[in-house]
């Protein structure tokens, strides 16, 4: 088989092992409970499937996306633990998938296999891949927004620059915290294209790319947000975790779990460096999504321990870079 056919099939194949594994060997269907979130999002979608109205009749100061695709299966298989948890596996598998071709395409398919296996091996990982909560499903959307990205920059078609925006007005719409991931995409837009006129030329070129991009995000989002919620959900949607800010909580928190991942981390500060050194826009952009990620960690309160994923997921990819560029 020649290279490129094993470049196109090998993310597919390694998810689709992914995805058997878990099947086969992780004991998600006879768990109970992995995080006391999942009780809450499958109550909050049972109750919607049997007609009760969100944000009057059910409390959520989540976006919906996610109540309203559990409720919709739950209507179509019932309402399982299993159906729910198969759902998240999905999106765990979407996001492995666009992660390896996004990797991939810009630095090789060694970087891509080791950035699979780092994904994959990340702290807690294969739990969320299976956990009904709604974290892992909204980085799942906001990395098929950045693969589609990727393939704008590559060929300059405007239909992939209004997928992006659109997927991840869709992640947006299952959990916000992705809102911080805005500045690294609206820069990495008006940072690409070929270094003609340098950095200034190609902000002249793209900001009219960016300026459509965060337009169709941002106007998708409050279209569906009106559609579903309606305008008395902001104090569910906004007040509620503006008060939450600054308090502590008990039990393991992201930064515990950002120290066990010390040595991805390290070899990720390795390929974010060497992504910039090198003017790699698909490696500067990942670097940025790394940094945010850290410092909402280190910086916000409360930081649960699911949302070390925010940093650790781009990291996990720079290290693989970094490690490829080693061999």
């Amino acid at each position: 088989m020649r290279r490129t056919h094993i470049e196109a099939v090998l993310p597919y194949v390694l998810t689709a092992s992914f995805a058997v594994v878990m099947l086969l060997f992780f004991p998600f269907r006879f768990k109970f409970e992995f995080n006391p979130d999942e009780g809450i999002q499958l109550i909050k979608a049972f109750l919607y499937s049997r007609g009760h109205a969100l944000q009057t009749e059910i409390f959520s100061d989540q976006p919906p996306l996610f109540t309203l695709l559990l409720a919709a299966l739950f209507r179509l298989l019932g309402p399982k633990v299993l159906v729910a948890r198969l759902a998240v596996l999905a999106f765990s598998c979407l996001l492995l998938t666009t992660g390896l071709f996004f990797v991939q395409r810009s630095h090789g398919l060694l970087a891509g296999v080791l950035a699979f296996l780092f994904l994959t091996t990340l702290p807690l990982y294969p739990q969320l891949s299976v956990s009904a909560m709604i974290g892992l499903p909204a980085l799942s959307l906001a990395m098929a927004s950045l693969a589609a990205l990727g393939r704008w920059n590559d060929s300059r078609r405007t239909g992939w620059l209004v997928l992006s925006a659109l997927v991840f007005s869709l992640s947006l719409f299952t959990k916000a915290f992705t809102l911080v991931l805005i500045p690294v995409f609206a820069l990495g837009i008006l940072a690409s294209g070929p270094g003609a006129g340098g950095l200034g030329g190609r902000v002249a070129r793209n900001w009219k790319p960016a300026a459509a991009w965060l337009f169709a995000a941002g106007g998708l989002l409050i279209v569906l947000l009106l559609v579903t919620v309606g305008p008395q959900a902001w104090d569910q949607l906004v007040v509620v975790h503006a008060s939450a800010l600054g308090v502590e909580i008990e039990g393991v928190q992201a930064s515990t779990l950002l120290k066990a991942t010390w040595p991805v981390l390290v070899l990720a500060l390795a390929g974010a460096g060497g992504s910039l050194r090198r003017h790699s826009w698909a490696g500067g952009l990942l670097a940025g999504w790394f940094v945010i990620g850290l410092a909402v960690i280190l910086i916000t309160r409360p930081a649960w321990w699911h949302q070390h994923i925010l940093a650790t997921l781009p990291g996990a990819m720079l290290a693989g870079i970094a490690l490829a560029a080693w061999r």
